[in-house]
């Protein structure tokens, strides 16, 4: 898709193909990079620059040791106070509806990595 003449825009729906170890089948990029170099192909130079959109984020902070500190039992007598008196609600949000109706996780990555 162009977005004016010097402009281009590519988005790639990630959400059928998506497992935990791969974003899309090499079948897909082949079609997608194909696809890509005929548009740009069309009037060389003309593009500039290239938006592109995932919905998988390529590069992104590793907050391992945080979620470590979270789950650890250093953490309880702070989660007693916060469902006792409130105390650092901050920390601590209450579950959406969505989460309360499927405690496993999102059904339907379920059904699609399964």
């Amino acid at each position: 898709m162009r977005l004016g003449k010097r402009i281009a825009f590519l988005g790639v729906d990630t959400r059928t193909e998506r497992t935990r170890h791969q974003i899309n089948y090499p079948e897909t990029y082949d079609l997608i990079f194909n696809r890509l170099n005929t548009e740009l192909g069309r009037n060389p130079g003309e593009i500039e620059h290239l938006i592109i959109l995932l919905g998988v984020p390529i590069a992104y902070p590793r907050l391992v040791w945080l979620e470590n500190i979270l789950r650890s039992p250093i953490i309880g007598p702070i989660r007693f106070l916060n469902k006792r008196f409130g105390i650092a609600s901050g920390l601590y949000r209450q579950p959406t509806l969505y989460e309360l109706s499927f405690p496993n996780g999102n059904p339907i990555f379920g059904l699609l990595t399964s």
